[in-house]
Protein backbone atom coordinates (compact mmCIF):
# COMPACT_ATOMS: atom_id res chain seq x y z
CA UNK A 1 0.00 0.00 0.00
CA UNK A 2 1.38 3.51 -0.79
CA UNK A 3 0.86 6.61 0.95
CA UNK A 4 -1.95 7.85 -1.30
CA UNK A 5 -3.73 4.43 -1.01
CA UNK A 6 -3.68 4.74 2.49
CA UNK A 7 -4.90 8.62 2.99
CA UNK A 8 -7.50 7.05 0.53
CA UNK A 9 -8.65 3.81 2.06
CA UNK A 10 -11.80 3.78 3.63
CA UNK A 11 -11.49 0.04 4.98
CA UNK A 12 -10.16 -0.33 8.51
CA UNK A 13 -9.78 -3.88 8.39
CA UNK A 14 -7.27 -3.15 4.97
CA UNK A 15 -5.85 -0.60 6.58
CA UNK A 16 -4.97 -2.45 9.91
CA UNK A 17 -3.81 -5.82 7.72
CA UNK A 18 -1.37 -3.18 5.78
CA UNK A 19 0.49 -2.83 9.21
CA UNK A 20 3.50 -4.47 9.30
CA UNK A 21 5.06 -2.81 12.89
CA UNK A 22 2.02 -2.01 14.47
CA UNK A 23 2.34 -3.57 18.27
CA UNK A 24 0.31 -6.22 20.08
CA UNK A 25 -0.78 -3.48 22.18
CA UNK A 26 -1.67 -1.02 19.50
CA UNK A 27 -4.51 -3.96 17.66
CA UNK A 28 -5.90 -4.48 20.98
CA UNK A 29 -6.62 -1.18 21.65
CA UNK A 30 -7.77 -0.43 18.03
CA UNK A 31 -9.95 -3.41 18.76
CA UNK A 32 -11.20 -2.42 22.03
CA UNK A 33 -12.32 0.99 20.37
CA UNK A 34 -14.20 -0.70 17.88
CA UNK A 35 -15.99 -2.55 20.74
CA UNK A 36 -16.99 0.65 23.00
CA UNK A 37 -18.91 1.66 19.54
CA UNK A 38 -21.64 -0.77 20.20
CA UNK A 39 -20.81 -0.59 24.09
CA UNK A 40 -24.84 -0.81 24.96
CA UNK A 41 -25.21 -3.94 22.85
CA UNK A 42 -22.55 -5.61 24.68
CA UNK A 43 -23.45 -7.76 27.69
CA UNK A 44 -21.70 -7.51 31.44
CA UNK A 45 -19.58 -10.27 30.40
CA UNK A 46 -18.31 -9.06 26.91
CA UNK A 47 -17.71 -5.32 28.21
CA UNK A 48 -15.57 -7.10 31.29
CA UNK A 49 -13.91 -8.96 28.26
CA UNK A 50 -12.95 -5.61 26.65
CA UNK A 51 -11.37 -4.33 29.49
CA UNK A 52 -9.42 -6.90 30.38
CA UNK A 53 -8.32 -6.89 27.05
CA UNK A 54 -7.33 -3.18 27.75
CA UNK A 55 -5.84 -3.68 31.09
CA UNK A 56 -4.31 -6.72 29.53
CA UNK A 57 -2.73 -4.25 26.66
CA UNK A 58 -1.60 -1.77 28.89
CA UNK A 59 -0.20 -4.54 31.15
CA UNK A 60 -1.72 -3.64 34.14
CA UNK A 61 -3.75 -7.52 34.22
CA UNK A 62 -2.03 -10.47 34.51
CA UNK A 63 -1.89 -13.65 32.40
CA UNK A 64 -3.53 -15.32 35.29
CA UNK A 65 -7.01 -12.97 34.72
CA UNK A 66 -7.02 -13.26 30.99
CA UNK A 67 -6.93 -17.10 31.11
CA UNK A 68 -9.67 -17.27 33.72
CA UNK A 69 -12.17 -15.23 31.76
CA UNK A 70 -11.56 -17.22 28.76
CA UNK A 71 -12.10 -19.91 30.74
CA UNK A 72 -14.96 -18.66 31.29
CA UNK A 73 -15.98 -17.71 27.97
CA UNK A 74 -15.25 -21.24 26.94
CA UNK A 75 -17.50 -22.76 29.45
CA UNK A 76 -19.84 -20.62 28.01
CA UNK A 77 -20.14 -21.23 24.96
CA UNK A 78 -19.68 -25.15 25.38
CA UNK A 79 -23.09 -24.46 26.96
CA UNK A 80 -24.64 -22.56 23.86
CA UNK A 81 -24.21 -18.87 24.76
CA UNK A 82 -23.46 -16.49 21.75
CA UNK A 83 -21.37 -14.44 24.16
CA UNK A 84 -17.42 -16.09 23.00
CA UNK A 85 -17.21 -14.51 19.55
CA UNK A 86 -16.25 -11.09 20.81
CA UNK A 87 -14.49 -11.45 23.91
CA UNK A 88 -12.18 -14.52 23.02
CA UNK A 89 -11.56 -12.63 19.51
CA UNK A 90 -10.59 -9.18 21.66
CA UNK A 91 -8.37 -11.27 23.84
CA UNK A 92 -6.42 -12.98 20.90
CA UNK A 93 -3.05 -12.83 19.23
CA UNK A 94 -4.51 -10.77 16.40
CA UNK A 95 -6.79 -8.43 18.64
CA UNK A 96 -8.01 -6.32 15.18
CA UNK A 97 -9.36 -9.24 14.29
CA UNK A 98 -12.21 -8.57 16.94
CA UNK A 99 -12.80 -5.06 14.53
CA UNK A 100 -13.93 -7.35 11.85
CA UNK A 101 -15.93 -9.60 13.59
CA UNK A 102 -18.05 -6.53 14.49
CA UNK A 103 -17.68 -4.25 11.93
CA UNK A 104 -21.25 -5.12 10.61
CA UNK A 105 -23.01 -4.24 14.19
CA UNK A 106 -20.96 -0.65 14.11
CA UNK A 107 -23.34 1.79 13.55
CA UNK A 108 -20.68 4.47 11.65
CA UNK A 109 -17.74 2.19 9.53
CA UNK A 110 -15.76 5.64 8.55
CA UNK A 111 -15.55 6.00 12.68
CA UNK A 112 -13.60 2.83 12.81
CA UNK A 113 -11.33 4.16 9.82
CA UNK A 114 -10.29 7.23 12.15
CA UNK A 115 -9.57 4.76 15.08
CA UNK A 116 -6.98 3.40 12.96
CA UNK A 117 -6.02 7.10 11.71
CA UNK A 118 -5.55 7.97 15.49
CA UNK A 119 -3.85 4.93 16.85
CA UNK A 120 -1.62 4.32 14.13
CA UNK A 121 -1.14 7.54 12.59
CA UNK A 122 0.75 7.85 8.67
CA UNK A 123 3.44 4.99 8.74
CA UNK A 124 4.25 6.91 5.82
CA UNK A 125 5.81 9.61 7.44
CA UNK A 126 7.22 8.52 11.37
CA UNK A 127 7.25 11.21 13.65
CA UNK A 128 10.19 12.35 15.97
CA UNK A 129 8.90 13.28 19.56
CA UNK A 130 11.75 16.32 20.73
CA UNK A 131 12.38 15.43 25.07
CA UNK A 132 12.28 19.16 25.24
CA UNK A 133 8.43 18.87 24.61
CA UNK A 134 7.49 16.67 27.36
CA UNK A 135 6.80 19.50 29.79
CA UNK A 136 4.93 19.17 33.25
CA UNK A 137 1.38 20.53 31.33
CA UNK A 138 1.98 18.50 28.10
CA UNK A 139 2.37 14.83 30.15
CA UNK A 140 -0.13 16.01 32.89
CA UNK A 141 -2.68 16.60 30.10
CA UNK A 142 -1.54 13.18 28.15
CA UNK A 143 -2.04 11.25 31.51
CA UNK A 144 -5.21 12.35 32.20
CA UNK A 145 -6.95 11.76 29.04
CA UNK A 146 -5.34 8.86 28.26
CA UNK A 147 -6.61 7.49 32.13
CA UNK A 148 -10.40 8.88 31.74
CA UNK A 149 -10.57 8.46 28.31
CA UNK A 150 -11.65 12.00 27.74
CA UNK A 151 -9.72 13.41 25.14
CA UNK A 152 -11.42 16.47 24.72
CA UNK A 153 -8.22 18.75 25.89
CA UNK A 154 -6.65 17.76 22.77
CA UNK A 155 -6.31 21.02 21.14
CA UNK A 156 -4.91 22.12 24.62
CA UNK A 157 -2.27 19.61 24.56
CA UNK A 158 -1.66 21.42 21.16
CA UNK A 159 -1.27 24.64 22.77
CA UNK A 160 0.98 22.63 25.55
CA UNK A 161 3.20 21.19 22.71
CA UNK A 162 3.39 24.37 20.91
CA UNK A 163 4.38 26.84 23.86
CA UNK A 164 7.61 23.40 24.36
CA UNK A 165 8.93 24.18 21.27
CA UNK A 166 7.17 21.62 19.18
CA UNK A 167 6.17 22.75 15.85
CA UNK A 168 5.48 19.47 13.58
CA UNK A 169 2.58 20.44 11.66
CA UNK A 170 1.87 16.64 11.72
CA UNK A 171 1.49 16.29 15.85
CA UNK A 172 0.11 20.02 16.22
CA UNK A 173 -3.20 19.20 13.54
CA UNK A 174 -3.47 16.07 14.88
CA UNK A 175 -4.26 17.39 18.32
CA UNK A 176 -6.30 19.97 16.73
CA UNK A 177 -8.27 18.16 14.27
CA UNK A 178 -11.90 16.81 15.01
CA UNK A 179 -10.75 13.25 15.80
CA UNK A 180 -12.16 10.90 17.52
CA UNK A 181 -9.02 10.16 19.83
CA UNK A 182 -9.22 6.77 22.00
CA UNK A 183 -6.71 5.02 23.73
CA UNK A 184 -3.36 4.37 21.85
CA UNK A 185 -3.77 7.46 20.06
CA UNK A 186 -0.65 7.83 18.35
CA UNK A 187 0.73 11.05 19.62
CA UNK A 188 -0.61 10.63 23.79
CA UNK A 189 1.96 7.45 23.18
CA UNK A 190 4.40 9.22 22.03
CA UNK A 191 4.01 11.62 24.88
CA UNK A 192 3.62 8.65 27.65
CA UNK A 193 6.63 6.54 25.56
CA UNK A 194 3.76 3.67 24.97
CA UNK A 195 4.50 1.20 22.45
Amino acid sequence: MTEAEWLACVDSVRLVGSLRTASDRKLHLFACAVCRTIWPRLSDLQRRGVQIAESFADGSADGKLRAKHLHRMECLDKQGGKEMWLSTSVLAECGWYAAELIAGCSSDVTQEVCFVRDIFGNPFRPVSFAPAWLTSTVTTLAKQMYQSRDFGAMPILADALQDAGCDNADILDHCRGGGPHVRGCWVVDLILGKP
